[in-house]
């Protein structure tokens, strides 16, 4: 009997538990893209012949541990062509969330412990995963952008992860996103001015709700601008006129 599965460590552990359960010498074969457990009950295994699946070392280990590593090769060779022809972000991001747990339950299977090249292979992967992730963070961030201190930072971003993408077609979405929020940066005012007029807002907020009235026609005031000062306007404008100076502390409040 035969079946399949899709990843080493997968076919490994039920080869262990039908030798177990039945008795039988369990076989793993590679087959297509996985791999396949097959059994004969003509082949038992002696009851006082140790459990073949239960070494720690010998010729078995190593050729799981070079099935591992080959199987885990193939899984980085086909991620690495993701992310030279995948251009959509979130289905690039989606691929390599998928290849890199493919990856881990791989080299769980591992009994010796993974190459310095293969580490740093896993870890390129890692790194442009993070990289996808926050370009979509900013792509769904940057309609929020106040100012062209956060335009910047964002710009400056995007420039450290673009390494890992480079000659890949998502290189193209980085560089235009990262045009963009030029622009944005020179449109927009810097953060200092940004929190001046959050700031000032919030006072004229807290001044407009002890609002005093009208004296020619009782309605509430509001605050208003004009050249450079602040003062107290009808809130019925244009029908009424009438304008009022504002209190020393008031103007202490505003700081003008």
């Amino acid at each position: 009997m035969e079946q399949r599965f899709s990843t080493f460590a997968e076919a490994r552990e039920h080869a262990r538990s039908v030798a177990k359960a039945e008795g039988v010498i369990a076989c793993i074969q590679r087959g297509g893209e996985g791999y396949v457990v097959s059994t004969a009950s003509s082949h038992k295994i002696p009851s006082t012949a140790p459990d073949p699946f239960l070494e720690t070392s010998g010729p078995a280990i190593e050729f799981e541990d070079e099935v591992v590593r080959e199987t885990v090769g193939e899984i980085i060779i086909s991620l690495r062509q993701d992310l030279l022809t995948v251009i959509d972000e979130k289905k690039l991001m989606s691929t390599l969330k998928l290849g890199l747990h493919k990856i881990d339950t791989e080299l769980k299977g591992l009994h010796s412990n993974i190459t310095d090249e293969l580490q740093e292979q896993v870890s390129e992967l890692r790194r442009a995963y993070k990289g996808i992730e926050t370009f979509i963070f900013i792509l769904e961030d940057v309609e929020n952008i106040r100012s062209a201190d956060e335009a910047s930072e964002y710009s400056s971003e995007l420039w450290n992860i673009l390494e890992y993408f480079s000659g890949a077609e998502i290189e193209k979405r980085f560089k235009k996103e990262i045009r963009e929020l030029a622009e944005k940066e020179k449109a927009l005012p810097v953060e200092k001015k940004v929190k001046q007029t959050a700031e000032i807002n919030h006072k004229i907020a807290i001044l407009n709700s002890s609002a005093p009235d009208c004296r020619k026609c009782g309605s509430s005031m509001v605050l208003r601008e004009g050249n450079g000062d602040y003062f107290w306007g009808c809130s019925t404008f244009p029908k009424c006129f009438s304008r009022k100076r504002l209190k020393k502390e008031e103007r202490e409040m505003l700081g003008v």
